[in-house]
């Protein structure tokens, strides 16, 4: 009877440590669900010029390849110029950039990685009336992988004159079309997402604990 008792307290046990340990992977998958800064989805709240940056996932595996989408949205007209693409090359190791292909061609790209990120010069749309263009487009893709474990951000911000090809602006005077006038009503949106261990490292502890209580009924 004592072996019994013994025994039906041991499962008990592993039985709670199993449940606990499934909360915290419920708890880590809330959590790796991800998070975008910049504008809520609020139809009372329209920011006028928006650059954002979007991961194609909000969780990625140590190790593994994540793509991001870098991209405008904007109503007033965007003649181009530069902004920061913030990033920790400590923690984000890029692979690649590249710009996306555009109906109306940028004449002007660049992408210029720097000690805490990079710069992305893009814009002057020589097919475009006063080379200026509006509304969605994708800048390009970044493709990243990181091997640290945790939060990773991604922020985007406006530059000084003398950056790069200068703050994003909008169409010049008649006498110097392409001179642009800085935008002042940008917004500048961030985002941030989880690099996680290898799914199959969580679901075998999770088994594991779980199938404790059946091997001490042997």
């Amino acid at each position: 009877m004592s072996k019994r008792l013994s025994v039906v307290s041991s499962i008990r046990k592993k039985l709670s440590i199993a449940s606990c340990a499934l909360i915290l992977v419920l708890f880590s998958a809330q959590l790796s669900w991800g998070h975008h800064e910049g504008p809520v989805d609020d139809p009372s709240y329209g920011p006028t010029n928006v650059v954002s940056v979007t991961p194609v996932s909000y969780e990625v595996a140590r190790g593994s390849i994540l793509a991001v989408n870098v991209a405008i949205d904007f109503t007033d007209l965007l003649l181009g110029g530069t902004f920061h693409l913030g990033y920790d090359p400590a923690v984000i190791d890029v692979l690649s950039f590249s710009f996306a292909p555009n109906d109306t061609p940028p004449m002007a790209t660049s992408f210029n990685p720097s000690y805490d990120g990079a710069f992305i010069t893009w814009g002057w749309f020589g097919d475009a009336p006063q080379f200026s263009i509006s509304g969605s487009h994708l800048i390009g893709t970044l493709v990243l992988v990181s091997d640290e474990i945790g939060l990773a951000t991604l922020t985007t911000s406006g530059v000084a004159a003398g950056v790069g090809a200068g703050p994003l602006a909008g169409p010049g005077y008649a006498n110097s079309p392409m001179t642009g006038i800085p935008l002042t009503n940008i917004t500048y949106e961030s985002t941030y997402f989880y690099v996680v261990p290898e799914p199959s490292t969580g679901l075998l502890l999770l088994l594991g604990l779980l199938l404790l209580p059946l091997r001490s009924l042997r």
